[in-house]
């Protein structure tokens, strides 16, 4: 008996078909290209319970201040690539009979206790950003708003000060700056005596880029201004945005306007900064060689504040992991070894307690030491009139928590 001979399927008049198949099975939300039309839940009230009770849709990111409750049998949805924060620890979320949640592939329900320290803290604009080198962004609030950064922008001179010590224009040891120490020379013009109000101190650039990275000291900063603008400081500022904005990728959001210690946000434009572009600037200086290649990479971190001389970051960060580690019942010696083995980068600003920022670059070990996972972030908070906030380094820590949850057990 002889078998027909079926003709062939063409791959493509299967994988037609299997999309219809898959459209028909499909909510009408999603077999087409557009989202249902709903009412926005929020925004969310500034620091009370969150009573949602008609059917509506979460926002691109929303954090519940308290107690969140859905009744009189409403429907909210989290769609795709949205989020809702509550903080689990001290606040609830019900759900009401009759009432329903409903959370969409690439949506996320999840307790971040940062957004809620901001939320019951300090009033103005802030945000937070957590992302994982070459991998996913883990925590984002805010990330793209322009905020006046105060020293935490002093990256962006840095860097460029350091690609010029990796082409050889300019030595750690051998350039020399003439920096102010009498007063603050806020023209466009050269650091004289007279203009620094009658006294200047000659600093190396490895000094400067330390003065300046470190204690923030602001002559130091201007100084580099001026040295890489040879003798004019806007001149200076405009080579530092083109590295900025073009080796390393950064938004035109992100841009140095002034020196420091001259007019900071009176500015007019002022200083500004993303925290997705100081994410970007950290991450493409850790791992884009075509950016900052060794050795000059490893002279960068060792130049600014890191494990080696920040301990107020170093014991904050320790807290979080003794409060992670206790939940996994993780060795004490494994402890120690996870410690010892974090490695860190930042730079901090403020002006006053209206406008903080911070962002940097982490490594935490795993596979017992031999790899790491390395995560870039930031934070800050804008314009704000009421900061009872706790302390830079404690926000800084409590940030890097979904990081430090992630690596622990993987340790």
């Amino acid at each position: 008996m002889k078998i027909p001979c079926l003709t062939p399927i063409r791959p493509a008049l299967i994988a037609l078909v299997l999309a219809l198949m898959a459209a028909s099975l499909l909510p009408a939300s999603h077999a087409g290209a557009q989202a249902p039309e709903l009412a926005p839940c929020g925004p969310p009230p500034a620091a009370a319970n969150w009573t949602i009770n008609v059917s509506c849709e979460i926002g691109a990111g929303a954090i519940a201040p308290m107690n969140v409750a859905i009744t009189n049998n409403a429907t909210v949805t989290i769609f795709g690539g949205r989020w809702l924060n509550v903080d689990f620890t001290n606040f609830y979320l019900r759900i009401l009979p009759g009432s329903k949640l409903l959370i969409q592939p690439g949506a996320r329900l999840y307790t971040l206790p940062l957004g809620h320290i901001f939320l019951n803290n300090a009033d103005g604009t802030f945000g937070y950003y957590l992302k994982r080198v070459d991998g996913a962004v883990m925590e984002s609030y805010n990330s793209t708003f322009a905020f006046y950064p105060a020293s935490t922008i002093k990256v962006v001179q840095h860097l460029h000060a350091m690609r010029a010590v990796d082409a050889g224009t300019v030595t750690l040891g051998g350039t020399n700056l003439n920096v102010c120490s009498g007063g603050t020379n806020c023209t466009d013009n050269a650091n004289t005596a007279a203009l620094c109000g009658g006294s200047m101190v000659v600093e190396t650039l490895q000094t400067a880029l330390t003065n300046m990275m470190r204690p923030s000291n602001n002559q130091s900063t201007n100084a580099i201004q001026e040295l890489f603008g040879s003798g004019t400081p806007s001149a200076g500022r405009a080579a530092m945005n083109t590295t900025a904005w073009i080796t390393v990728g950064m938004s035109n959001s992100t841009a140095l306007q002034h020196k420091f210690a001259c007019g900071n946000v009176a500015n007019n434009p002022y200083n500004t900064l993303t925290l997705a572009d100081a994410a970007l600037l950290y991450e493409e200086v850790m791992t884009n060689d075509a950016v900052l290649p060794e050795p000059t990479r490893t002279t960068f971190v060792q130049i600014m504040l890191n494990e080696t001389n920040d301990g107020s970051l170093v014991t904050a960060i320790n807290a979080i992991v003794d409060q992670e580690a206790a939940l996994i019942e993780m060795p004490a010696a494994d402890i120690q070894a996870f410690k010892n083995g974090v490695q860190f980068a930042h730079k901090a600003g403020n002006i006053g307690t209206a406008y903080e920022s911070d962002a940097g670059w982490v490594s935490l070990p795993v596979n017992g030491g031999a790899d790491a996972r390395q995560y870039v972030f930031g934070h800050f908070l804008d314009a704000a009139t009421v900061n009872t906030l706790p302390s830079f380094d404690a926000r800084t820590a409590e940030l890097l928590r979904t990081a430090i949850r992630e690596s622990l057990p993987l340790y």
